[in-house]
């Protein structure tokens, strides 16, 4: 639907500025608003859905390096694992072997072109697209956006830490694979697992 077309078609026949602007009103500027809502939502949908891969490939990769430390170095690991991945990982760090060290190449790499670059993203997108820009106030009533209001802010909060961790710890650590916030025991600030459902589910009121 062509808004511009519909709006000349009307002051043709209508003559009338006031009608022209009561109609961009009611009707145009709620479809514009609808329009920037739903690609808004699709792109973080796409930037979760390709840090999600990322992650999960990242938590596989680190599977494989424990499990051949394990097998190399089986006592050493079992003392050091205690004290989180990254701590471990450094501490035993000099004797990895060549494929150990291959993959944990192969995990930094996946954190500094893949998550850093998303989850600058991420924190972006968060701070140019309010809910009041995006959905009407009625809409942000529902449970469904205040649920992604709570998960949003949570995704705020964890991924300014990991940042923070990234630029103080990572960067000059060879031995970071990632960046593991919270480390070694409960995570604070965890990635809301919510947000990514969520999103989806409000994204089917534009279908």
């Amino acid at each position: 639907m062509d808004i511009s077309n519909i709006l000349t078609n009307v002051v043709a026949f209508a003559g009338g500025a006031l009608f022209v602007t009561l109609l961009d009103a009611v009707v145009a500027q709620p479809l514009r608003k609808r329009r920037h809502a739903r690609y808004a939502l699709q792109h973080l949908s796409r930037m979760l859905h390709d840090s999600y891969e990322i992650y999960q490939r990242q938590l596989r990769l680190r599977e494989l390096l424990v499990n051949s430390l394990l097998e190399s170095q089986p006592s050493r690991w079992q003392q050091l694992k205690t004290e989180g991945f990254n701590a471990a990982f450094a501490a035993i760090y000099a004797d990895m072997n060549a494929h150990q060290r291959e993959l944990l190449v192969i995990l930094r790499s996946l954190t500094e072109q893949g998550l850093y670059r998303l989850n600058t993203h991420l924190l972006e997108w968060e701070a140019e697209n309010s809910l009041e820009h995006l959905f009407s106030a009625q809409r942000r009533q529902k449970p469904e956006v205040k649920k992604m209001a709570e998960a949003l802010n949570a995704m705020k909060l964890h991924l300014k830490q990991w940042a923070e961790i990234y630029q103080a710890e990572f960067v000059k650590a060879p031995h970071h694979g990632s960046v593991f916030v919270g480390d070694p025991d409960v995570e604070q600030n965890r990635f809301p697992q919510m947000l990514k459902p969520t999103v989806e589910g409000i994204l089917s009121w534009y279908r």
